[in-house]
C-alpha cells in the first residue's frame, strides 16, 4: 500500500470511478490545509484514524444520508466558518497567495519573504496588501486569523 497522501487529481480521479458514491476520507494525516483540499474536491467526511469506533459509525450513517461531515476537524464552534470558507469567493486564494499567508503565519516578514522568493520587497507589500483586501483584513495578524479560522492555512 503507497503510504503517500494522494493528490486532488488523484482524488478526482477515484470520483470519477465511484461516480455517484459518496467518499470518506480515512487518514492520519491531519493537516488542516489537506482536509479543506478533500472538501473542496466533494469528499463527504474526513476521519482520522485514531476516532472512536462510535464516532466512525456515526459518521459513516450522516455520510449515507448524504449529509457531509467535519467530526473530528473542526470544532463545533467553527464548523458553520469553516463550511462558509468553502463558498465566499474573497476566501479562495491561488497556490502563490496561500504561500505568502503560511510564510506570513509562520512569523516571517515581508523582507524575509522577499528574500525567501527572489523578489522585490515591493512586489510582496502588494502582493500581501491586495490579499488583505481581498480577505477584508486591516492587518497581517488579522489576515492570518481570519484564514486560520476559515479553515485555509
Amino acid at each position: 500500500m503507497d503510504p503517500r497522501i494522494p493528490t486532488t487529481t488523484e482524488y478526482q480521479e477515484v470520483k470519477t470511478i465511484f461516480a455517484g458514491k459518496p467518499i470518506v476520507m480515512f487518514t492520519s494525516e491531519d493537516s488542516i490545509i489537506w482536509q479543506r483540499k478533500m472538501f473542496e474536491a466533494g469528499a463527504m467526511a474526513y476521519l482520522l484514524k485514531n476516532a472512536e469506533k462510535s464516532e466512525i459509525k456515526l459518521t459513516l450513517e450522516k455520510v449515507a444520508q448524504g449529509m457531509t461531515v467535519f467530526t473530528g476537524i473542526v470544532e463545533p464552534e467553527r464548523e458553520q466558518t469553516f463550511r462558509a470558507g468553502f463558498s465566499d469567493p474573497r476566501y479562495i486564494l491561488t497556490p502563490n497567495q496561500k504561500e505568502y499567508v503560511v510564510f506570513l503565519s509562520n512569523g516571517l516578514t515581508q523582507p524575509e519573504i522577499a528574500e525567501k522568493k527572489c523578489l522585490s520587497i515591493s512586489t510582496v507589500e502588494k502582493t500581501i496588501k491586495s490579499i488583505r483586501e481581498k480577505c477584508g483584513a486591516r492587518n497581517n495578524a488579522e489576515l492570518v486569523k481570519i484564514l486560520y479560522e476559515r479553515g485555509i492555512i
